[in-house]
Parts: structure tokens; C-alpha cells; sequence
């Protein structure tokens, strides 16, 4: 994890705010849900993505994979199904 210097205090509900300069360089709008994680090294703060959409993603993938004559295209939508199933699912979004 890298440390940005950034300290926040919980307010008496509990939130806190996420700096602008992160919500921009993670691609975060208002109203963008979120999943939280706990883990050995803390809170884990990342874009929710419903599996059922990341599925119809990869079927729709695989369906035009499967249609298509041109090897190239082929080697492409291959490599973005994998990236997704990895867990690249959204842009700036890293499965670490």
C-alpha cells in the first residue's frame, strides 16, 4: 500500500470524507457505491461492481469471440474476458 499523507477524522456518525484528488484518480462520482473489506493491513475501499453485470459483460464478449472470422479481434476480446475474470473490472480499478 502506498501512503498519501492524507488523515481524516470520523465525524459523530462515523463518515468520513474521501478527498477529491482520490475520487478523481479512481473515477468516483456521487452516488458511487461502494464495497468495503477488512484486511491483515486495514480497511479496503473499492468501486462495486455486481457480479451479475460482470458476467453479462463476459457473455456479451464471448459471444462476439465466437462470431467473428478475424483472428486479431478474436486475440482482443480473449484478452478482455481474461482481464476481467482477473478482476480488472472497471477503469483504474486493480484486483491487488
Amino acid at each position: 500500500m502506498k501512503p498519501l499523507g492524507i488523515v481524516r477524522k470520523l465525524d459523530p456518525l462515523g463518515r468520513i470524507v474521501i478527498p477529491k484528488e482520490i475520487r478523481k484518480t479512481q473515477g468516483w462520482d456521487a452516488d458511487q457505491p461502494l464495497e468495503m473489506f477488512m484486511t491483515e493491513n486495514g480497511l479496503l475501499i473499492r468501486s462495486y461492481s455486481s457480479n451479475l453485470h460482470t458476467e453479462e459483460v463476459i457473455r456479451s464478449l464471448c459471444v462476439y469471440e465466437n462470431s467473428t472470422d478475424n483472428a486479431e479481434a478474436r486475440e482482443v476480446l480473449q484478452a478482455a474476458i481474461k482481464l476481467i475474470r482477473a478482476g480488472y473490472v472497471s477503469a483504474g480499478e486493480k484486483k491487488d
